[in-house]
């Protein structure tokens, strides 16, 4: 590869959604996350677009409002501006085979039937639209929050392009993936997202939509 040159364009922001949630932010009362604050809050600078990548969940019998609270969160985000890039949500019922025998019982089966939920769609999403605007936008900076290691190789080919990219893991320990990228001897700024950076990163409440005028709450059981 050659040695990047340096891009002149916007600065730009992708979130990978699940990925955000699972690894930072599940176990808070932050959920109701201003993306493009926390943007700032990571890399200095609000991006001048932001793209949240993600899927439509299914709610579950231990879960009976989770699709309700996420389309709520979904439409404060499109009202402050936010594009959201839609994946699929899969549940499946299989056949899984036991890490050990079940106590209690004098014959323990080897398999048990569980519900596995995936999503799917969101880091293809995510890399192409990462290049494409890397391509068509000349890019300048683009943050990227994820510990996909699936992610490693487009985000080495826009740096290839000149583009800074900052890495925001959620999770505690990188993939090893993202951090053996290297491009002409330069490797990505890794950032991890932090607790306090989503607590200065909330929506008002309520979100006021500016085309509609609608009042959008932040559901009850995020407070």
């Amino acid at each position: 590869m050659t040695t990047p040159g340096r891009a002149t364009g916007p600065f730009h922001a992708y979130v990978d959604g699940f990925n955000l949630y699972y690894g930072s932010v599940i176990d808070t009362s932050f959920k109701w996350l201003d993306l493009a604050a926390l943007a700032n809050e990571i890399a200095g600078e609000q991006p001048s677009i932001l793209r949240y990548f993600s899927a439509r969940v299914k709610s579950m019998p231990w879960n009976l409002h989770a699709h309700q609270r996420q389309d709520t969160y979904w439409q404060a985000l499109r009202a402050v501006g936010v594009d959201i890039v839609e994946g699929q949500f899969l549940v499946q019922n299989k056949w899984k085979r036991l890490s050990q025998p079940m106590p209690g019982l004098k014959t323990s089966p080897k398999r048990a039937e569980v519900i596995i939920s995936e999503e799917k769609g969101s880091d293809v999403n995510l890399g192409a639209l990462l290049l494409v605007d890397a391509y068509e936008l000349n890019l300048r900076r683009a943050l990227v929050v994820t510990n996909d290691s699936d992610l490693a190789k487009p985000i080495e080919l826009v740096m290839t392009l000149g583009v800074e990219v900052i890495i925001a893991n959620p999770h505690p320990k990188p993939a090893k993936a993202l951090l053996n990228i290297s491009v002409g001897g330069q490797s990505p700024v890794m950032r991890r997202v932090f607790k306090q950076a989503l607590k200065r990163s909330q929506l008002p409440n309520p979100v006021v939509d500016p085309v509609t005028g609608r009042r959008i709450g932040r559901p009850h059981d995020w407070a």
